[in-house]
């Protein structure tokens, strides 16, 4: 039901990893997965079923045409992260912001 990104196993693993993450973070493809996210969010939640061990968890942040889109055959940074979840996104724009103050840093 969850997406399972690609592990970093290696150094290479990880340079590509970050690397995705600064070049994409450039683009619009960010934004437009946060909105998805939004919007799928808000339908989970009018989806609540009473359960709350499932609230916030139904599979429409996955079963969209975006994200079956991208799943179908992972590019750029939907390789190395889970954007269609909260975490993987956050977790996307943490690295992201790490390697900015990094460079900034070396300014």
């Amino acid at each position: 039901m969850f997406y399972q990104p690609k592990q970093v196993r290696s150094w290479s693993d990880q340079v590509s990893k970050w690397g995705q993450a600064f070049l994409w973070q450039f683009t619009p493809v960010p934004l437009v997965v946060w909105c998805a996210n939004v919007i799928n969010y808000w339908v989970d939640w009018f989806e609540y079923s009473g359960d709350p061990a499932t609230m916030g968890l139904f599979p429409s942040m996955y079963k969209n045409d975006l994200a079956e889109w991208v799943q179908s055959d992972p590019w750029g940074p939907f390789v190395w992260y889970d954007m269609f979840s909260w975490q993987g996104y956050a977790n996307f724009v943490w690295d992201s912001m790490r390697l900015d103050f990094m460079l900034i840093a070396e300014i």
